[in-house]
């Protein structure tokens, strides 16, 4: 699956996938201790692994789109994907560059200096993959599909195609022309899907769709054995290590060795893949043979002599302590490591009878339906049972009190089992007035399917809930109902942060809801959360101020509880089926429909700064969230033993989205006219301006610096006592270009709005000196200025801040100025209640 970074997730690794189904690339190196390389992709990235030791060592960085083909050439490697092939050198470390294809690249082949591509228009391109440079282009006939390459040891510049209808073409790259064609007949008369060199000379190995394998002499065009294998062959190794062997791989998922001196059948060792095998490779000189399977498996086999069958060497697994743990469809539970890749613990598969019973009595072994559901308690972590496909429909486990396991039915029945034990305890029942007619009558907790269950920390308070939309509050021991709550639609899936008590109820319209089950109250509801769809996941960050949720239509959202907003939307290119945080909330994990990996996400918040906006600042118009009238919200109606009165949840969601790192910021000056705006200036430009001349007298040196006068410099300070005394007489009647540009722009609004945009970008200390150039004539206009921009409710801190300032150099020649008092009645009634919304917000700032 393709992973890309969102508002608050990075992607990271993708545990638990070895393999895919494209082909992997091997490269072996002679004389290096790793004995070779093999190059698994698996969706937009490469795996790479070593053979000795047989382990994980490096993934490549992701590409822009899936990879459907890999090959290898000594240090380099070739990823094809969409109309691209991306060369890498130093085991994928280091990215050279991209070559881009006409059409889509369905076969690669390297070779030499050059590399082969053949795209579905079936052209034969050849390039320089030093320089990315088209060498040659050869054109095939269109009844003639390439569906197999290969290039003959000992045949400079030439190579085998195979088609789809059984011919094969020799051709001359250099020259670009056809050198021989062995036509089809009744042992060629399907397509051929393996070609492969064999170690001698002139003798290619060819595997058919029908299941035929060929070895033929290209040299003389002669046929030399054929043998049959059920299915089509997808694979075929050639062993080297002096036995003549030849290893094949079908269709079906088993592997067949031949004997190529006595032309027989060694063995074929069934079921070695569930499905078909991808690639064979035997390493050098060895008995060690690699193959990988559609199923998600890279395996390590050795063919101890001459004539036995592969046997097990290693499957990539192992303990370990960081771990999680993985329920799949196949009815196996995985154990994958969060640190390191190469542990997977394999814990089997739940069965009917025992694997050690199956040699005595039985002889069928059962397995049974899909894990539906897990839940684990760390008290004690052996008791793992799954629940499957069958009455059961989901289970919790309490904490401690002899681990006891409760199970939800469709039938609506709600039992407690003893997990030591296994012994069943108790069952839950509610039957309403009108149902009560007789003792024997069915004991059930629901009258529907229970779809939901979750038991507080301290197991006193058990919630269960129903297809029907009823919530059941129940006390656990003894077991008593307590509460009802009906909902506007039916309950889909619970969630409860055991820490503070709080469950996240999804609901099947795609509402969800947070419901505190101690109070038994509804805290929040977001409407349309997932509109239309069926929520899949439900998840609470560790810290309880995050909900995760997912549906069916691959969306994931992060909502912020507290403050009832989107915080971010991942669309994943598959339904996610479950997700969940680590102890810490570092983080994600997501798994998702059809796709046997787990996928990890780091949480970009716990390791760098992240801004998060609503979206009214950044000028979106996302309705990822939709808010509704209060007659349209849903009622939630709570029915305890009093039936108490309806009660309307009000929603709390509000619009918000996330700030993408490419998109520009576009800042709006007001976000809603009713509500008061600040200007986003750092405190130190505005908080000290009111007590700048008390700090400045703090900080005032307590004695001048003493220097050592002369004639000039006492003639000087004996002239200096008079010019300070003329700046001062010049200062009090003191205009500045600033007081100027405020008394010429009484008259027009936008002109007092740039004098006060002007103000604000100076320093603290211009400021000051500004606002103490204030004469009497100024007064006016600058409070006007300040309405005015009160009024349209922008920079409220810097008003208060400016006014403040105002008040404690001028009150005194302000109160006692007569006019002061405005003409025109009108503007009086105007400016009398602008400054009485002035006062109200500033007298506990100034102090007076």
């Amino acid at each position: 699956m393709r992973q890309s970074e969102t508002g608050l997730f990075l992607p990271y690794r993708a545990f638990g996938e070895i393999c895919s189904a494209v082909k992997p690339a091997y490269e072996q190196i002679a004389g290096e201790k790793f004995q070779g390389i093999a190059y698994c992709p698996i969706g937009n990235i490469v795996c790479v692994y070593t053979f000795e030791p047989f382990r994980l060592i490096f993934v490549t960085k992701p590409l822009s789109f899936d990879i459907h083909s890999v090959k290898s050439f000594r240090e380099y490697m070739f990823a094809a994907n969409e109309n691209y092939v991306s060369i890498y050198k130093q085991v994928g470390k280091e990215f050279l560059r991209d070559i881009v294809i006409e059409n889509f690249p369905k076969l690669m082949m390297p070779f030499a200096e050059v590399l082969i591509v053949v795209d579905n228009a079936n052209v034969i391109q050849v390039f320089d993959f030093d320089s990315g440079k088209k060498i040659v282009e050869i054109e095939s006939p269109t009844s003639f599909s390439i569906t197999a390459l290969v290039h003959p040891i000992t045949y400079v510049n030439q190579i085998v195609a195979g088609g789809s209808d059984g011919r094969m073409r020799l051709l001359d790259l250099e020259g670009g022309s056809l050198v021989r064609e062995f036509p089809s007949d009744e042992n060629f008369n399907c397509a051929i899907t393996v070609l492969e060199q064999s170690p001698a000379v002139d003798v290619l190995g060819i595997g058919m769709a029908n299941g035929r394998i060929h070895l033929k002499n290209i040299k003389v065009d002669q046929t030399i054995c054929t043998f049959r294998q059920d299915g089509s062959i997808t694979a075929m190794a050639f062993r080297t290590d002096g036995i003549d062997s030849l290893v094949t791989g079908n269709s079906d998922g088993s592997l067949a060795v031949w004997d190529l001196n006595e032309k027989i059948l060694i063995g074929q060792k069934t079921d070695v893949h569930q499905g078909p095998v991808v690639s064979l490779c035997f390493l050098v000189g060895q008995s060690f043979v690699i193959s990988s399977g559609q199923d998600n498996r890279l395996v390590k086999w050795v063919i101890k002599d001459e004539y036995s069958l592969p046997e097990l060497r290693k499957v990539l697994e192992g303990p370990s302590c960081r771990s999680l743990l993985v329920a799949s469809k196949d009815g196996c539970l995985r154990q994958i490591s969060s640190y390191d890749r190469n542990n997977m613990k394999h814990f089997g598969a739940a069965r009917e009878v025992r694997r050690k019973d199956l040699g005595r009595d039985r002889f069928i072994d059962v397995r049974l339906p899909p894990i539906l559901q897990m839940c684990i308690n760390k008290t004690r972590e052996a008791c793992l049972h799954g629940v499957h496909e069958n009455l059961v429909k989901a289970l919790t486990l309490s904490l401690f009190n002899f681990f006891k396991k409760i199970r939800r039915y469709s039938s609506g029945q709600l039992d407690v089992f003893n997990m030591q034990s296994g012994k069943y305890q108790r069952s839950f029942w509610y039957a309403p007035v009108s149902e009560k007619t007789d003792e024997n009558s069915d004991v059930r907790a629901h009258s529907s399917s229970i779809t939901g269950l979750a038991l507080d920390i301290m197991n006193e308070n058990l919630v269960s809930g129903s297809s029907d939309g009823s919530i059941h509050f129940w006390s656990f021991n003894p077991p008593k109902l307590i509460s009802r709550m009906l909902v506007a639609s039916g309950v889909s899936k619970f969630c409860l942060d055991r820490y503070n008590s709080l469950l996240a109820v999804a609901l099947e319209n795609g509402e969800l809801a947070i419901v505190d089950i101690l109070c038994r109250r509804v805290a929040r509801i977001f409407k349309n959360a997932h509109n239309g769809c069926k929520l899949t996941a439900l998840e609470f960050s560790p810290d309880g101020r995050w909900l995760v949720s997912a549906d069916d239509r691959c969306v994931l959202k992060v909502w912020d509880l507290a403050t009832s907003s989107l915080l971010d939307v991942m669309k994943c290119p598959y339904a996610c089926l479950d997700v969940s945080f680590n102890e810490t909330g570092q983080y994600l994990v997501t798994c998702h429909q059809g796709m046997r990996a787990v996928y990890f996400w780091p949480t970009r918040i716990c390791f760098t700064q992240v801004f998060l906006l609503l979206s009214f600042l950044t000028g979106l118009n996302h309705n990822l969230v939709d808010e509704e009238d209060e007659d349209e919200m849903c009622q939630v109606v709570l029915i305890d033993e009093e039936e108490e009165e309806n009660s309307e949840i009000h929603s709390l969601s509000s619009y918000s989205t996330l700030v993408e790192e490419n998109e520009p910021f576009v800042e709006k000056r007001q976000i809603e006219p009713h509500l008061l705006s600040l200007s986003g200036l750092a405190p130190s430009r505005w908080s000290n301006l009111p007590n700048l001349n008390l700090i400045r007298e703090r900080n005032k040196p307590v004695a001048p610096p003493k220097k050592q006068e002369n004639e000039e410099t006492e003639k000087r300070n004996r002239q200096e006592p008079g010019k300070t005394l003329m700046a001062k007489r010049k200062l009090v009647d003191l205009e500045t270009p600033w007081v100027r540009s405020l008394l010429n722009s009484q008259d027009d609004s936008k002109k007092i709005i740039d004098v006060f945009v002007a103000l604000k970008e100076m320093n603290v200390s211009s400021i000051d000196f500004q606002i103490r150039a204030l004469d009497i004539e100024s007064f006016v206009p600058f409070l006007n200025m300040l309405v005015r921009m009160l009024e349209l409710r922008q920079d409220f801190e810097l008003v208060q801040s400016y006014l403040a300032t105002f008040l404690n150099i001028h009150h005194e020649r302000l109160w006692s100025y007569e006019e002061m008092e405005l003409k025109d009645e009108e503007d009086q009634e105007d400016r009398e209640e602008c400054v009485m919304r002035i006062t109200e917000r500033m007298i506990n700032h100034t102090g007076s």
